[in-house]
């Protein structure tokens, strides 16, 4: 019987564009739902199709090894090769991302494997990081103009996940519905303090006094 590696083999489930396409051949087999149909495009300029319908998305990547790789690995893994760029997606990523979720995942050898892997990428240097190191890398990821995160985060400038409650949402209405979510999950009443540590721009904080009447603090006294 095939390893769960095998079986997501390009020789094994796809097809060149002049070969006729295999019902059921996607990767994850039944489990990926039905609508795993998607093509591949490789560095020498080869091209494969996956999947009996017509592709929802492409991936573009190095070499069908890098592919195999990415449809083994775990989402973490695909999406820090994603940021990379070791790979893109052409047409539908929403359906790339549900596609990969379905993928069965590997064994925890395998696992384990790439954990290791991983760890030596990054060096001693990362696992043991000075202090001088971790400031530099603070000033690296924060001290970005205001204006730099404008381009892509909503009106509030909420940096963290929004909760999309129906298709039709646009990012300030899912942004907005994350925030009140939280307050509600918290039960928050009229007149309790709302501590928010680490609140970026405040969009909670604002949000938890002016929809749930509770008094905002971004900051710990000291005990001593």
């Amino acid at each position: 019987m095939p390893s769960d590696l095998e079986s997501l083999q390009p020789s094994n489930l796809g097809r060149t564009l002049d070969e006729p396409r295999a019902r059921g051949s996607s990767p994850g087999g039944a489990r990926a739902g039905g609508s795993a149909s998607f093509a591949a495009s490789f560095a020498d300029g080869s091209r494969q199709l996956f999947g009996p319908g017509e592709p929802a998305f492409e991936v573009q990547v190095a070499t069908p090894k890098r592919l195999d790789e990415l449809l083994a690995g775990d989402a973490y893994t695909a999406a820090s090769a994603f940021v990379r760029g070791a790979f893109s997606i052409q047409g539908d990523l929403a359906a790339a991302i549900r596609f990969h979720r379905s993928l069965p995942r590997s064994s925890l050898r395998d696992s384990l494997r790439m954990a290791i892997a991983y760890l030596g990428r990054l060096g001693s240097e990362a696992l043991c990081q000075t202090r001088e190191r971790v400031a530099r890398n603070i000033r690296y990821h924060y001290d970005l103009p205001t204006d730099f995160y404008r381009q892509f985060l909503d009106s509030r400038l909420v940096y963290s996940c929004a909760y999309f409650r129906s298709p039709e949402d646009d990012l300030d209405q899912a942004q907005c519905a994350k925030l009140d979510l939280i307050c509600r999950k918290l039960d928050l009443r009229e007149g309790e303090t709302f501590l928010d540590v680490g609140c970026g721009w405040g969009a909670l904080v604002v949000h938890a006094a002016e929809r749930f009447g509770a008094n905002p603090r971004t900051e710990i006294e000291p005990l001593f």
